[in-house]
């Protein structure tokens, strides 16, 4: 039997896809209590609230429960990495906005104890 506690350090653990330019960063529970996530006719709503002043609001924004915040090409794969304590419990998040998830990144997968 393998030990699937992670190594300390940080890793890819995956792309996270981008079709409108923005994510969203939210624990799922609190999309029951928000049908403008859930809800693809709605989705007028969620951008009104993404941009509540037009093109002068800022880039990221806490809306919905969650935190919001553009790209920086827009659509495309961008790659996730987690960092890991010494007990292989996550410590950090990034989604590396800059590039796209490339080969390198898949090669750098998350090594176990």
């Amino acid at each position: 039997m393998t030990d699937k506690t992670p190594k300390k350090g940080r890793f890819f653990v995956g792309s996270l896809g981008v079709d409108s330019g923005t994510i969203f960063l939210s624990d799922p529970c609190y999309i029951k209590h928000h049908p403008e996530l859930y809800d693809e006719s709605q989705w007028g709503k969620f951008v009104d609230a993404k941009y509540p002043k037009g093109n002068d609001s800022p880039p990221t924004i806490q809306m919905f429960d969650g935190i919001c915040t553009s790209t920086n090409f827009g659509d495309g794969e961008y790659p996730v990495y987690t960092t890991f304590d010494k007990d292989g419990s996550p410590t950090k998040i990034e989604v590396i906005f800059t590039r796209y998830t490339t080969e390198a990144d898949e090669a750098k997968e998350v090594e176990y104890q």
